[in-house]
């Protein structure tokens, strides 16, 4: 079942880094939040309770989406779709947001907050 789901992950991941392209021109292409939000749901306990820490999962993602937000297009797409998540989740806490790639062991290029500045 893990296996799946971090092979889901990956599918996701690829749907973005080839999405970035038509984004780069312009294209608005709803879809592009899809791997952030897939993602991002994985640590939704975490980030909106008071789950003491991320589970696996969540962090697995998290490293997941650090490595591949490597190109500023990527950066400020997957920002803005983390900001979108922030923004309209009930009891979302933007410090634990903010600091989840810590808590998850890597540097994530952007915070993940209501207030992020996604132009970077």
């Amino acid at each position: 079942m893990a296996n799946m789901k971090v092979a889901c992950m990956a599918v996701v991941m690829c749907m973005m880094v080839v999405s970035a392209p038509m984004a780069e021109a312009g294209v608005q292409v709803q879809h592009l939040c899809r791997p952030v939000n897939f993602i991002l749901g994985g640590c939704l306990d975490y980030l909106t309770s008071f789950v003491r820490d991320p589970s696996p999962l969540c962090c697995d993602g998290v490293k997941e989406l650090s490595t591949r937000a490597n190109t500023t297009v990527i950066r400020q797409t997957a920002c803005n779709c983390a900001k979108d998540i922030a923004t309209h989740t009930s009891n979302f806490n933007n410090l634990r947001g903010s600091a989840l790639g810590l808590r998850c062991g890597t540097l994530l290029p952007f915070p993940i907050s209501s207030n992020a500045d996604c132009a970077m």
